[in-house]
């Protein structure tokens, strides 16, 4: 039986986020990564086994992929990769995931993650549209992840998880 994920949510008037920690590095991921990569996919659902394959594929498949890591911990990741957003549209930039560990959320880490990334396009590809997929219900659970996503990329709400790599 797979263990439930365990979610931060939102509530609130909840604990604000910290200041940033001086130990928090965001980095390139490396083919290295794959297994503690699987590791922080797993805390959305599954196994690491489950996620072994894919957190290999991300790798290989992503233009851009970043992790933060706290201490000797990879706590998390988010990457983008360019694809067709639509049937018959020109390929843009879509961000991939954007996953904390459990216990070292609400520390920073995903808005300095996804500004890595979102930095990283625009360094290279200035004006380049960024899109993100934000399944609604994270905007159900969560203002804060929904304006995280807002204020950095063009957000298509969807209802349901789009997987396409």
């Amino acid at each position: 039986m797979t263990a439930q994920p365990e979610y931060a949510l939102y509530k609130p008037g909840g604990t604000p986020v910290t200041s940033p920690r001086p130990d928090i590095q965001i980095r390139d991921a490396t083919a290295m990564d794959a297994g503690a990569l699987a590791g922080v996919l797993a805390t959305r659902g599954g196994s690491v086994d489950d996620h072994r394959v894919v957190a290999a594929r991300l790798h290989e498949s992503l233009a851009v992929l970043k992790v933060a890591e706290v201490g000797d911990t990879l706590s998390g990741w988010s990457g983008a990769g360019e694809r067709a957003i639509h049937p018959r549209s020109a390929p843009a930039w879509l961000i991939a995931g954007l996953t904390v560990i459990p216990q070292h959320r609400r520390q920073g880490i995903a808005t300095r993650l996804l500004d890595a990334v979102t930095g990283e396009i625009r360094t290279h590809h200035p004006g380049a549209p960024i899109f993100s997929v934000v399944n609604a219900r994270n905007l159900d659970r969560s203002a804060r992840a929904a304006r995280l996503f807002r204020d950095r990329t063009r957000a298509v709400v969807r209802s349901h998880q789009l997987r396409w790599w």
